[in-house]
């Protein structure tokens, strides 16, 4: 491939040749804020126009550092001296050159290889021209090629004028954008605000914010000093405390001598020499490492290594926290509560309300509902209000008791015809006959439509619908309830487990691994008992879940841009990816994890090889997709990868290790949604009808399997034995159809 002539300029240019000499406009020739000296017979510019300076092309030559050296090794000068770092190394050998520069360059042997303008290394003999970044060559479209990163996991970028540049991290961003700096965690979290510190105790870490000071690995708030340093210390009240030894984070009352302390732990002097100690000075208790284990220091809990550490923050909201309590938050903003007689319904903001009422009927608007009190709407998005005294009309109206609501005329952004009646309000309802349907539950998550003899007492759902196979029944996930089981057979919807915000879930034999985002991930068997938890907190915020071998990976809330994997066998945490750009939809073909990554304007799909050590670094398979898409789900067969548009109504193939091109599989859908498949056939959901798709992998054309009665709707679809399965989140019902 010869260069372009705009690139030809473009690298002339840029080496600092005089403009006119490639062809440029004669008023661009400019250094330092001045026009070349006309004593010079090659002038060029060592710089740029502003700041630049210029020298003779024949003898002189401009040096990485922007001065200005006699070319050659000769008695004209010295030369520039070869850089003594190149890509963060330094020079192995004496003879190496750097192909590029300190920071992103690499080192070369002149005797055997070259270096390309686009900052690759090749073989002497070989041509710049075939040289690779990523597996391909240079696109003809870009003026200046230059790869980030190397040959195999590299990508060209277009360095024309500084059009785009490489980032650190292999990300190309746009010239003159700031590369994107990951925000330092603490606990997994951001900093709150300017100047925070991270408090690291050997139980939690935390930010502590001004004026508060950490402490011996905790908060130590304005007006106490802190006896020792942030690890190892404890905070005491100056006005009525000294501190007698840093170093033992030992205090004594103000008015009291300070007594002489060798090693001391709880005020004790060790049991031997390979005693430590679980606390400090004052409050800890000393154990033997061989045989204990420090499960929390603040409060000096040792116990045997036979034994496991209690689960769950023994201090909440700053205090501690009572051995028959349970904590709703986290140590810094939680609430303790009695679990017999309580139920955490929101850990994030610990929000309490008693077990009796529930959640569901506990809560409105994000808070707890007083005594005697009501919602008018729903636990997110209502009213509270005293049914004594008022009444509601839809999920926001509430009005005194024994006035007339006022007769709606829209119901669902529609006119009501007359005769009919709402279920729900007119931003969110279903029109129907009174004559001959009920309403259940019109202005909360429950609302539905049932018949006249019908009993609106029944479990509902509707929120989400997510589903898996697993024994023969049907499990999804509902914000409602927690996680629901639809019997195989008779399609009788139960609780199975009961969840603040339970969304994904995915089958381990003879049990079922489930998220909660505000709790983390849990474990139940199917035949009943506890749910145990296998990893994770109120910031876990797992949503989709998949499990290949021991191996689980979820996706860490879309917000917060990782995704993580759990080895179920090592009791493992690693993060296979951060800063994914929104990352979702999650597939494995039980050797691979594909996901999909977007911010809204590009996605791109990625995949993770599953090692011993967990997965390996994600690798791009897919990158022509639109914002125009919508990407939904994805799904692996046969070493193909299906990823669902739900906004241009299509279904993409391609092979699943990113070689060939894109096709169209299903092409003239209208919203697909739920897709998944057994061993011959895809299957998924018309959002926008209602119908249950089904299209052989072989190709031809996509038929009808089932339509849900209620229409439309985001139902997972799920296979299972002979039938497949659809969750019907409008008509609260789970539906089959033979395969």
């Amino acid at each position: 491939m010869r260069p372009s002539l705009a690139f030809s300029l473009a690298l002339c240019a840029s080496s600092g040749v005089l403009a006119s000499a490639c062809g440029l406009p004669s008023d661009t020739d400019r250094c330092g804020d001045t026009p070349a000296p006309s004593s010079l017979r090659q002038p060029r510019c060592c710089g740029d126009a502003e700041s630049g300076a210029w020298y003779e092309g024949y003898t002189e030559q401009c040096c990485p550092d922007g001065t200005v050296a006699a070319s050659g090794q000769d008695a004209a000068g010295p030369g520039c001296p070869s850089p003594a770092v190149c890509g963060g190394a330094v020079s192995p050998d004496e003879t190496a050159e750097c192909c590029g520069d300190a920071d992103a360059g690499e080192w070369f042997d002149p005797t055997t290889e070259h270096c390309c303008p686009s900052g690759l290394v090749v073989g002497v003999s070989e041509a710049c021209d075939a040289a690779t970044c990523g597996g391909a060559v240079a696109p003809a479209e870009i003026l200046r090629p230059v790869c980030c990163g190397g040959e195999d996991d590299g990508v060209w970028y277009d360095a024309d004028f500084g059009a785009e540049q490489c980032c650190p991290d292999g990300i190309v961003v746009p010239g003159g954008e700031d590369c994107e700096v990951a925000p330092e965690l603490c606990g997994d979290l951001p900093a709150p605000a300017e100047g925070a510190i991270c408090c690291v105790g050997e139980s939690a870490e935390q930010w502590v914010v001004a004026p508060s000071t950490c402490c011996g690995g905790a908060p130590a708030d304005e007006g106490l000093e802190c006896c020792g340093d942030s690890s190892l210390g404890v905070a005491f009240d100056p006005a009525l405390e000294r501190c007698c030894s840093p170093e033992e984070a030992y205090t004594a009352p103000i008015r009291q001598e300070c007594e002489v302390v060798t090693v001391s732990c709880g005020g004790e002097a060790p049991d031997s020499d390979t005693s430590l100690c679980c606390g400090n000075s004052r409050t800890g208790a000393w154990y033997e490492p061989a045989t204990h284990q420090c499960c929390d220091p603040g409060i000096a809990l040792v116990l045997s290594r036979q034994e496991n550490c209690p689960v769950g923050p023994p201090v909440c909201g700053g205090e501690l926290l009572p051995l028959d309590a349970a904590c709703c938050g986290s140590m810094v903003s939680g609430v303790a509560f009695d679990p017999e007689t309580q139920t955490c319904c929101d850990a994030t903001v610990g929000l309490v309300v008693p077990s009796a009422r529930g959640c569901e009927a506990g809560v409105c608007d994000g808070a707890a509902l007083g005594d005697g009190e009501e919602c008018c709407g729903d636990r997110f998005d209502g009213v509270a209000y005293d049914p004594t005294a008022q009444q509601c009309c839809d999920s926001t109206n509430v009005i005194d008791a024994g006035e007339a609501c006022p007769a709606p005329t829209v119901c669902g952004e529609l006119p009501l015809v007359s005769g009919f009646a709402c279920c729900g309000n007119e931003l969110e309802g279903a029109a129907y006959d009174p004559r001959t349907q009920q309403c259940c539950d019109p202005f909360g998550d429950r609302r539905r439509l049932i018949g006249l003899g019908e009993s609106c007492s029944g479990l509902a759902f509707g929120t989400w619908g997510f589903g898996t196979a697993c024994g023969g029944d049907i499990y999804f996930a509902d914000f409602s309830n927690g996680i629901l089981k639809a019997d195989g057979e008779t399609l009788e919807v139960t609780l199975f487990a009961a969840a603040g915000f339970a969304v994904g879930s995915v089958c381990d034999g003879d049990a079922l691994i489930y998220s909660d985002i505000r709790a983390g991930i849990f474990r139940k068997p199917l035949a009943g008992g506890d749910a145990t938890l296998l990893t994770g907190d109120e910031f876990t915020q797992a949503f989709d879940l998949v499990l290949a071998g021991d191996v689980l990976v979820w996706d860490r809330n879309a917000t917060l841009s990782d995704i993580w994997a759990y080895d179920i066998s090592e009791r493992s945490l690693v993060t296979i990816a951060t800063n994914q750009s929104l990352p979702q939809h999650i597939a494995t073909d039980g050797t691979w994890v594909y996901f999909t990554e977007s911010s809204g304007f590009s996605p791109v799909v990625r995949r993770a090889l599953i090692t011993g050590d967990g997965l390996s670094a994600p690798e791009t398979v897919m990158t022509e997709l639109t914002r125009a898409d919508e990407t939904k789900e994805l799904f692996v067969h046969g070493g193909t990868l299906y990823v669902v548009a739900n906004g241009m109504g299509r279904i993409y193939a391609r092979p699943a290790d990113g070689t060939g091109s894109v096709t169209t599989f299903a092409p003239s859908e209208t919203r697909p949604y739920g897709v998944t498949g057994d061993d011959t056939t895809l299957y998924w959901r018309d959002e926008f009808f209602g119908t249950i798709r089904a299209q052989s992998y072989a190709g031809g054309t996509a038929r009808d399997l089932l339509t849900v009665t209620s229409g439309g709707g985001r139902g997972d679809v799920v296979v299972s034995g002979d039938y497949v399965y659809a969750i019907d989140t409008n008509a609260h019902t789970v539906t089959r159809v033979a395969r």
